[in-house]
Protein backbone atom coordinates (compact mmCIF):
# COMPACT_ATOMS: atom_id res chain seq x y z
CA UNK A 1 0.00 0.00 0.00
CA UNK A 2 2.87 2.48 0.93
CA UNK A 3 4.71 1.88 -2.33
CA UNK A 4 1.64 3.23 -4.60
CA UNK A 5 0.95 5.94 -2.05
CA UNK A 6 5.00 6.51 -3.05
CA UNK A 7 4.39 6.14 -7.09
CA UNK A 8 1.28 8.26 -6.85
CA UNK A 9 3.15 10.96 -5.16
CA UNK A 10 5.80 10.43 -7.38
CA UNK A 11 3.84 10.80 -10.44
CA UNK A 12 2.41 13.86 -9.20
CA UNK A 13 6.37 15.32 -8.52
CA UNK A 14 6.82 14.49 -12.04
CA UNK A 15 4.12 16.04 -13.81
CA UNK A 16 5.15 19.35 -11.64
CA UNK A 17 8.70 19.61 -12.21
CA UNK A 18 10.02 17.21 -15.00
CA UNK A 19 8.16 18.32 -18.02
CA UNK A 20 11.48 19.80 -19.85
CA UNK A 21 13.43 16.74 -18.70
CA UNK A 22 10.86 14.30 -19.96
CA UNK A 23 11.22 16.23 -23.54
CA UNK A 24 14.81 15.39 -23.61
CA UNK A 25 15.04 12.14 -21.70
CA UNK A 26 11.95 10.93 -22.46
CA UNK A 27 9.56 8.98 -19.56
CA UNK A 28 11.02 8.93 -17.07
CA UNK A 29 8.83 6.87 -14.81
CA UNK A 30 9.82 4.30 -17.02
CA UNK A 31 13.37 4.77 -14.97
CA UNK A 32 12.30 6.04 -11.70
CA UNK A 33 11.42 3.62 -9.07
CA UNK A 34 9.94 5.23 -6.06
CA UNK A 35 11.73 3.24 -2.76
CA UNK A 36 9.03 3.21 0.44
CA UNK A 37 10.64 4.86 3.57
CA UNK A 38 9.92 7.12 6.05
CA UNK A 39 11.49 10.16 7.57
CA UNK A 40 10.36 10.06 10.91
CA UNK A 41 11.98 6.70 11.15
CA UNK A 42 16.02 6.69 11.41
CA UNK A 43 17.98 6.04 8.21
CA UNK A 44 14.50 7.28 6.45
CA UNK A 45 13.23 3.86 7.00
CA UNK A 46 14.95 2.36 4.16
CA UNK A 47 16.43 -1.13 3.90
CA UNK A 48 20.48 -1.09 3.43
CA UNK A 49 20.01 -2.79 -0.50
CA UNK A 50 18.10 0.49 -1.19
CA UNK A 51 20.27 2.59 0.41
CA UNK A 52 22.91 1.27 -2.02
CA UNK A 53 21.23 1.49 -5.39
CA UNK A 54 20.86 5.01 -4.24
CA UNK A 55 24.16 5.83 -3.51
CA UNK A 56 24.92 3.84 -6.53
CA UNK A 57 22.81 5.27 -8.74
CA UNK A 58 20.72 8.42 -8.34
CA UNK A 59 21.26 11.67 -10.50
CA UNK A 60 19.07 13.97 -8.95
CA UNK A 61 17.67 13.91 -5.56
CA UNK A 62 14.21 16.16 -4.87
CA UNK A 63 13.90 16.27 -0.99
CA UNK A 64 9.98 17.70 -0.29
CA UNK A 65 9.21 16.21 3.11
CA UNK A 66 8.52 18.14 6.59
CA UNK A 67 6.13 18.16 8.87
CA UNK A 68 4.35 21.26 9.13
CA UNK A 69 1.42 19.83 10.81
CA UNK A 70 3.50 18.26 13.94
CA UNK A 71 4.25 21.25 15.59
CA UNK A 72 3.08 20.06 18.32
CA UNK A 73 5.21 17.46 18.60
CA UNK A 74 8.80 18.77 18.39
CA UNK A 75 10.31 14.84 18.44
CA UNK A 76 8.64 13.92 15.27
CA UNK A 77 9.06 17.40 13.79
CA UNK A 78 13.15 16.95 14.87
CA UNK A 79 13.20 13.74 12.67
CA UNK A 80 11.26 14.44 9.58
CA UNK A 81 12.38 17.89 9.38
CA UNK A 82 16.10 17.76 10.68
CA UNK A 83 17.44 14.34 10.86
CA UNK A 84 16.14 12.92 7.81
CA UNK A 85 17.32 15.52 6.15
CA UNK A 86 20.68 15.78 7.62
CA UNK A 87 20.72 11.79 6.79
CA UNK A 88 19.66 12.57 2.72
CA UNK A 89 22.96 15.08 2.89
CA UNK A 90 25.15 12.58 4.32
CA UNK A 91 24.06 10.06 1.93
CA UNK A 92 24.23 12.54 -0.97
CA UNK A 93 28.23 13.30 -0.41
CA UNK A 94 28.38 9.44 -1.08
CA UNK A 95 26.63 9.22 -4.63
CA UNK A 96 29.07 9.81 -7.15
CA UNK A 97 26.35 10.54 -10.31
CA UNK A 98 24.39 12.75 -8.46
CA UNK A 99 24.09 15.81 -10.61
CA UNK A 100 21.52 17.97 -9.26
CA UNK A 101 19.98 18.52 -5.42
CA UNK A 102 16.20 20.11 -5.38
CA UNK A 103 15.35 20.97 -1.61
Amino acid sequence: MMALQVTKMLFNVFLQLFTTATNIRGDLRAIVKPIPGNCGFPGLGITESDYKRLVDEVEIIIHNASTPHELDNLKISFHVNVAATRFLLDMAEKMSRLLVSIK
